[in-house]
Parts: C-alpha cells; structure tokens; sequence
C-alpha cells in the first residue's frame, strides 16, 4: 500500500514537472515593435541550452491562396543574437504575426506575437480640433497590456507620451487575426483614441505602444508610425466697429464692417450691448442676419442715451460655431453721455464721459435754439466744457447741446466722429412790459409794444391786445412780433388798452399776466 502512494506520488510531480520543463526549452518573444523607416525589430529571450542553437524567424504570410501561412525561411540567426530587425516586413500597410523555433527542434516554438498596427485613416475634425486614431490590439497572452499614445508635431525628433487608461480608449470593431481567407475564429480588436486640444495647421505624427510583462520584466511593443495634416479652416476676419453715435433723435448708430477671405463662412452675426461701466459685461442684444462680407449699419431705438452710455460689441459665428472675437469686449465702443447744468442762469456747464473704442484728438462742441441751427462754439480735449456765451438776448429759452469726438480711421486717414446725446437746457427771465409806447418814435424799439425778456419763451406764448370794451385788436404767437398801434391797419386813437400774455417756462409750467399800456400819438 506504501508503495503504491509513493509511485502515485511520483506520478503526479512528473505529470507537472515534465510539461514545465518542456515549456522551459521554448524561445520566449519579448517584442515585436515597428521602427521608422518601417522595419520590424524583434527581440527574444532563450532557455537554458539554446545558447548555441540557431533560430528560425517566421512571419505570417497573409496569400489569398493555399500559400496563406507562416514564411518558413524568413531568417535563421542565432539565438544567442537575441533581436532581429525583418527590413522586408510591409508593416506599415498591416499588423504582422511572429514566431521563432529552435531549427533542430521545430516543436520547440515561441508563443505567436504580432506588430501594433496604425491605420492610416486619422479622422480629423477641423471645428473641434481633434484627431481620431485607430489601431489594432496587442495579444491578450500578456495581459495585462496598457497602451500609450505618442506624438511628435511638425517632424519634431521628441515624442510626447499620452498614457491611456481603459476609459480612455474604446473597441470599434475587430478584424480577422489571420486575414479574412482564413477559416480561423481569431479575431484581434481594433481601438481607437481621441487625441484633443490640437494645434492648428500642423503636422502631427503617431505611434502607439503596448506596455505588458514578460517574466516580471517590462517589454514595449510599438508600431508604425502614422500622420496627419490639422489644417485650420478659413475663419472670418474680426469685425469692426467704426463708431458708436447718437443721432438727432437720441438713438444710437452703430457703423462697422465685417471682412472675411477666401472661403470662409459666416454662420451669423450679433450685436452686444451694456449699459454697464465695464465692457466685460457686454451680452447678447440682437441678431443682425448678416451673413455677408460689407459695411455694418444698425440703428438702436431701445435705448435711454438721456440717462447712460451703453457698450456695443460686434460678434460672428464662424463655420464652426465659434465666435469672433473670443471675448466680445475685444472690439467694444462706448457711446459719449452728455449732462449739462445751468449755472446761475448765466452759464452752460457740460460734462461727458470720453469716447471708447478709439482715442479722440478732440471733442467739437455744439448748440443751437430751438429754431435754430446747430453752430460749433468750441472744441476741447477734456470731457468738460462752460458755455458762457448765452446771455445776448437773442436766443430762445431753450437750447440743445452736444458734444462729437473726432479722430482719425488709421486705416484710410479719413475723420472718423461719434456724437453724444441731445441734452436741452432751459433758461427763464421774468418779462417786462412797458406802460406806454409811441409808433411814431424815432426810437424803433419804442415803436412796437410787446412784452421784453432776455430770453425767448420755451413754448406756448400767445400776446393779445384789447380796447376798453373787450374787443381784440391784436394777437400773436411769434415772440419778436409787437403791436404797431394800429386796428385793422388803422392807426387806433390815444389811449389806454388792455394786454394780455401766457406762456410755457423751460420746465413746461404755463405762465400768464395782464395789464394796461398807453398808446401815445
């Protein structure tokens, strides 16, 4: 009974011992990687007693015809050479199988390894500037496998390595291992990896690498080497805003341009506005439905230029959907604000924020009457200027000023302007009417009767004169008319008569007096 468990015994350590001494004696592949220029370097390990032994290197032979099998006679080298580089091997057109055996014992075989291969369709994406790389998986024997992705850009000698984690990459498809003629179920995964963040109109260059353990020693198997173009696609020019202007009627032009070369494309076009300080501020307003190279003209009526300044900013979407500029405020202009301040009603103080967008040379100061044209009093570089020319007596209650930077357009030297708000003023003097008058004087301004101000009323006046019994011999609404003396042209007898006025002062109240004059003959 003794002898029987100690030959069982035995049995049982030869059944395990004698297939690992036999798996001992086979060469091991540590790596099959594809250099530059294409070639396929291939480095094995040997066991104990191959030392002298000669070593035959196969390479899968991929015939559509009953040729289809490994090469016999690919290379017979030495063991103790330990690397073969195969300079015939087309593997950058397709991966590529190996194994070696020992040339006096063709049992003696390596395990199969096959080369990483790159293909040579890289999906580019221009908007999202992204590469997309596919290639074929290392063989599972060595799990685990981790891979990593190298680049170069422009031919640069210095490959930056991008290792991958499982959720980096992902399986698209997989082909068969020993070509499609072959009846064999293998079938080798095919992944792919999307590189970001790319430089526009570069050269980028790949290689993938597969990091595995062979005997508790890191291997790297590479392979071939692929590249792709990321050319930038035609993008519009930066648009431009020439001026941000306030018109007569207090709304707000804005005049610009917008350029594009070539093929770009222009996906849409959009105003931005603040009336915020900072232009950092600046969002969304309106669409312009420009989608066209020319002259930008957008009249804004929404807007309140008697209380603020607003920040424009001129934006396109490009093909891609992106924007231009990046940040809005990069070509923003800033409408002038215009107050202004009666000061003892003797003076005009004016004050304004500067323009934004370009740098003014001066600003041209400008007023006029309620009826009259607008005239230049003044041109100033600051933002403040007093008006102390109004009191000659000529002018209505009411005058309108602005304010217009002036510059230079850099480009074409032409005078480039940009207007402030309207603002009105209003003055107020009591009236003075004289008691008595005489036509036939040789004083003309004792010639007519009508009431005296140093200003003009702002609105609303009407003058009437009466006889004793109420009848009215005379009206008007015209503040420089006066009455002559006369009764439907007539001269009216010596006398006293009735006068009546009524008026709207500068902040709308209406005004009214009456009393008697004497017509002297």
């Amino acid at each position: 009974m003794t002898i029987q468990k100690v030959i069982g015994l035995i049995s049982i350590i030869l059944y395990w011992i004698i297939p690992c001494n036999i798996a001992a004696q086979n060469p091991i592949l540590l790596s099959v990687d594809v250099l530059a220029n294409g070639h396929v370097e291939i480095r094995w390990d040997i066991p104990p007693g191959d030392e002298n032994a000669r070593y035959v290197i196969q390479r899968w032979n991929y015939l559509t015809h009953d040729g289809q099998g490994f090469d016999a006679d690919l290379a017979i080298v030495n063991a103790s050479d330990r690397l073969y580089v195969d300079q015939n091997s087309p593997a950058n057109t397709q991966k590529q199988i190996y194994l070696i055996y020992n040339e006096a014992a063709q049992a003696s075989q390596s395990e199969e390894m096959q080369t990483i291969y790159l293909f040579d369709d890289i999906d580019y994406q221009e908007c999202e500037l992204t590469n997309t790389i596919k290639w074929t998986g290392f063989f599972n024997t060595f799990n685990p496998v981790s891979y990593k992705i190298l680049f170069s850009i422009d031919g640069g000698n210095s490959f930056t390595d991008i290792p991958l984690t499982t959720n980096d990459f992902n399986q698209v498809d997989d082909i068969s291992t020993y070509g499609d003629q072959n009846g064999s179920p293998a079938r080798t995964p095919v992944y792919a990896y999307t590189h970001q963040y790319l430089d526009p109109d570069k050269t980028y260059i790949y290689k993938v690498e597969a990091v595995y353990d062979v005997n508790g020693e890191q291997q790297i198997s590479g392979s071939n080497l692929q590249s792709r173009n990321t050319p930038a696609y035609p993008r519009p020019d930066p648009p431009k805003i020439k001026s941000v202007s306030v018109n007569e009627n207090n709304e707000i032009e804005i005049t610009g341009e917008i350029t594009a070369t070539g093929s770009a494309t222009i996906n849409s076009s959009s105003i931005w506005r603040t009336n915020s300080q900072n232009p950092a501020d600046l969002s969304f307003y309106t669409d312009l439905n420009q989608t066209n190279p020319g002259n930008v003209n957008y009249t804004d009526e929404a807007v309140s230029t008697n209380e603020t300044a607003y920040w424009y900013g001129l934006v396109l979407e490009d093909k891609c959907q992106f924007s231009i500029p990046d940040d809005p405020a990069e070509n923003a202009h800033r409408s002038i604000f215009l107050t202004a301040e009666v000061i003892n009603n003797e003076q005009v103080e004016l004050n304004w924020n500067g323009y934004e967008g370009w740098t003014p040379d001066h600003y041209r100061i400008f007023r006029k009457t309620t009826t009259d044209a607008y005239i230049e009093i003044g041109a100033v570089q600051q933002t403040q200027y007093t008006d102390n020319t109004i009191a000659d007596g000529d002018e209505s209650g009411s005058i309108i000023y602005f304010v217009q930077a002036v510059s230079e357009d850099q480009s074409t030297g032409a005078e480039i302007t940009a207007s402030s708000n309207r603002v009105r003023v209003g003055f107020d003097s009591p009236f003075f009417v004289p008691n008595a008058f005489r036509p036939s004087s040789i004083i003309s301004k004792n010639q007519l009767f009508k009431p005296l101000s140093r200003f003009s009323p702002a609105g609303g006046y009407l003058f009437q004169i009466y006889d004793r019994w109420g009848k009215m011999l005379f009206e008007s609404t015209d503040f420089s008319e006066g009455w002559d003396g006369r009764e439907n042209g007539n001269e009216a007898p010596q006398g006293v008569y009735l006068w009546r006025y009524s008026y709207k002062n500068s902040d709308g109240k209406t005004l009214e007096d009456k009393g008697t004059v004497m017509l002297i003959r």
